[in-house]
């Protein structure tokens, strides 16, 4: 009986979610810091400012 495949088996599943809600996770700070960083409010007052002139 191989034992080292059946032992392993349990923590292969948990931990491949684990790593794929940790990237989500990173994707989604990445995302959000760049839409904050890009959309600051100088740059929005600016562009309110071409739109109304």
């Amino acid at each position: 009986m191989d034992l080292t495949r059946s032992a392993a088996a349990p923590f292969g599943r948990p931990r491949r979610v684990a790593v794929w809600l940790m990237l989500s996770a990173l994707a989604a700070l990445l995302g959000w810091f760049g839409f904050r960083g890009y959309l600051n409010p100088e740059f929005l007052f600016h562009f309110a400012n071409s739109l109304y002139c």
